[in-house]
């Protein structure tokens, strides 16, 4: 699944355990355990976010996706970037998303402004249109300069794990959802953790 489906590069495998990326460091390590199990609703993580380069990067994950009948779990315009979510044959979620420019980025203060809005797929495809070679190039995997963009926790206690991550890591709060979502990061990013 994540070699032809999404398009990570092996890195390295072994007897139980593969290391997949775009081609420098590795992005994922994935370790067979044949114990096991599918722990939905505890915490642990919630979802992994593969930050990829450019909106052109982003639009020809998503055409590959629908070619290989990889269901989509949604598709979100976040202000601050593009997304596209998904979960793994074990229900692994996954984010594939691409970031706006930092310039068009809106902070009041230290908050910074996102929102949860439909993403307009069309207009998204039609990055590859408006590129003729793109459009005829077969996908060839995440692309370099692909990373983990920030990661998802589903946590028992936010307040105590905000504190957590902020007091002693030294993470900076970016913006709260109620009491559903804290967002944290470092160098004033929309959000690491």
């Amino acid at each position: 699944f994540y070699e032809h489906s999404l398009g990570f590069r092996v890195h390295q495998r072994e007897s139980n355990t593969v290391r997949l990326g775009a081609g420098a460091a590795d992005l994922l390590v994935l370790t067979e355990n044949a114990k096991a199990w599918p722990a939905r609703g505890t915490t642990g993580l919630f979802h992994l976010a593969v930050l990829v380069p450019s909106r052109l990067a982003l639009a020809q994950a998503l055409r590959h996706l629908a070619e290989s009948r990889v269901p989509l779990h949604g598709a979100s315009d976040h202000l601050v970037s593009e997304a596209l979510y998904l979960a793994d044959p074990e229900g692994n979620g996954i984010e594939i998303y691409r970031d706006r420019p930092r310039e068009a980025w809106r902070w009041n203060g230290d908050e910074v402004e996102m929102a949860t809005l439909a993403l307009d797929t069309e207009r998204l495809l039609g990055t590859i249109g408006g590129q003729e070679a793109a459009m005829l190039k077969a996908f060839d995997g995440m692309p370099a300069g692909t990373t983990v963009g920030h990661v998802h926790l589903r946590v028992a206690d936010i307040p105590a794990t905000e504190a957590f991550y902020r007091n002693v890591l030294g993470f900076d709060l970016i913006t709260e959802y109620g009491d559903q979502a804290a967002f944290l990061a470092a160098g004033r990013y929309h959000h690491h953790l």
